[in-house]
């Protein structure tokens, strides 16, 4: 029978199957879409008018913060807050940062001793730790709920058909069941008949698959084109291996409507790449697992909007001071809602450029790149810090490089590691000295290591660039 339910907006999914319009949606999914019907206007919202709401609601995150959570008894009084008085911009920036090693250090002592019961549960989430610094925080539904909620927003900025397949290649968590774990790995992979999670109990959806990132990319690409998705996401570093093995096998994927993705940075080089293979943008989302969403690209542009609804963001100095736009600094985070474990001025370890308002009209901030984290920095010898702007093509131009990976051991020696096709020449390698002494503006002594592959680290997460110095 005909859908009637049809049409330019995704069908709700309903809980009752004589209720096919208007669908009867679960209880949990009214709950997402009437945080939905709020992000929807409030992103048009003047940027004056959302930072003031969003002051008032760091106020309340400061009174329960200031009567629930010990740590910060002591830190809202060296800033001179009162309870009853409100949060302004001029104590917020008085405010101590919380680093992760205040996160390592306190542990219970960030937990709020009286968590609102009409939160729900509790629960731990881990970073990774592909910094070297994991970190477990609190979390509980209702920051679920407003990340489900901007999981929503992200969909429908973008516009994607939800009726298409997905299909997912990132770090998966091997299931405990037996016959699910047989088929966990290639061939098989995950398979479900909808996206699940917040959107697949909200709208009606086309089917998923998911495979595990170690997977090898000749392996990935065949799934792919026995799965035959509309959509795809993965990580930056995967998706360039992915692309670059479809060019030089000469595989399509027909059905493919968008790209996304997430975990790392996205570089130009990348986006340029998916134009020529697939013939699609690239649409990226910068998020942590301690926090959400941070920021989605914008749907017109290629910078990000800060998602203020639910995090409140800052871009400092090295003095403290917040960046204008063009400046790049160190982003700093207060997730909102999370009134389990608040986390006021939180150092996530990023560093990002601020950009100007949006030309989309969103009062929402911008940010015009994410850079990274600030061991994926090179420390020059005077000290200076710059980030190492080498793209894979600028290997690949003068020797037969699939990947690369720099650590700076010292402020004189870098660990060049790079995968090969062949054996080096001398010659390359001299080119490939210079190349690289060149892009980083100083003469270091390289040295060169040829390995068969270069292992993801934590969360199957890549960096081409580690600084081992003071580590």
């Amino acid at each position: 029978m005909p859908d009637p339910t049809a049409g330019g907006s995704p069908a709700i999914r309903t809980t009752d199957p004589l209720s096919l319009w208007p669908a009867l949606p679960s209880d949990g999914a009214i709950a997402l879409i009437a945080q939905l019907y709020q992000l929807e206007r409030s992103e048009w919202l003047p940027a004056e008018a959302i930072a003031e709401r969003q002051f008032a609601q760091l106020g309340t995150l400061f009174a329960h913060a200031w009567r629930t959570v010990p740590f910060y008894q002591e830190r809202l009084a060296a800033i001179g807050w009162q309870p009853g008085t409100p949060a302004t911009a001029a104590l917020w920036s008085r405010l101590a940062p919380l680093t992760r090693q205040d996160i390592q250090r306190t542990d219970a002592a960030l937990h709020s001793r009286e968590p609102p019961k009409g939160h729900g549960k509790s629960f731990m989430v881990r970073t990774s730790g592909s910094t070297g610094s994991p970190v477990k925080v609190l979390g509980n539904p209702r920051t679920q709920l407003l990340f489900g909620a901007l999981s929503l927003r992200n969909q429908g900025w973008h516009r994607r058909d939800l009726s298409l397949k997905l299909c997912t290649i990132k770090d998966l968590e091997r299931p405990t069941d037996p016959a699910k774990a047989a088929t966990f790995d290639y061939p098989h992979g995950i398979v479900a008949d909808d996206w699940t999670g917040h959107i697949g109990m909200t709208f009606r959806t086309g089917p998923a698959a998911a495979l595990h990132i170690h997977t090898p990319v000749d392996q990935q690409a065949e799934w792919l084109q026995r799965h035959d998705p509309g959509h795809l996401m993965t990580f930056p570093s995967n998706l360039m291996a992915l692309l670059q093995h479809c060019r030089e096998a000469g595989i399509t994927y027909p059905r493919l409507r968008s790209i996304w993705t997430l975990g790392e940075i996205v570089t130009p080089e990348l986006r340029q790449l998916a134009r020529e293979v697939l013939g699609l943008p690239i649409t990226d989302v910068y998020s942590s697992v301690e926090v959400g969403y941070i920021t989605l690209q914008c749907p017109e542009q290629p910078h990000y909007h800060v998602q203020s609804e639910g995090v409140f963001v800052e871009v400092i100095d090295d003095s403290g001071q917040p960046c204008r736009p063009g400046e790049v600094g160190r982003v700093i985070v207060t997730p909102l809602h999370n009134f389990a474990m608040p986390m006021l001025r939180y150092v996530i370890g990023d560093y990002a450029e601020v950009g100007g308002p949006c030309p989309c009209g969103r009062g929402l901030p911008v940010l015009s790149r994410v850079l990274g984290r600030t061991r994926n920095m090179l420390i020059l010898p005077s000290g200076r810090r710059i980030w190492p702007l080498l793209e894979g093509a600028l290997f690949a131009d003068v020797a037969p490089v699939s990947q690369f990976q720099i650590v700076q051991h010292s402020h004189s020696l870098l660990e060049v590691r790079l995968v090969v096709s062949r054996p080096v020449t001398p010659a390359e390698e001299d080119a490939l000295g210079a190349m690289i002494r060149h892009h980083l503006e100083h003469d270091y002594t390289i040295k060169f290591a040829y390995p068969a592959s270069i292992a993801r680290g934590p969360g199957g997460k890549y960096e081409d660039f580690i600084c081992k110095i003071g580590t």
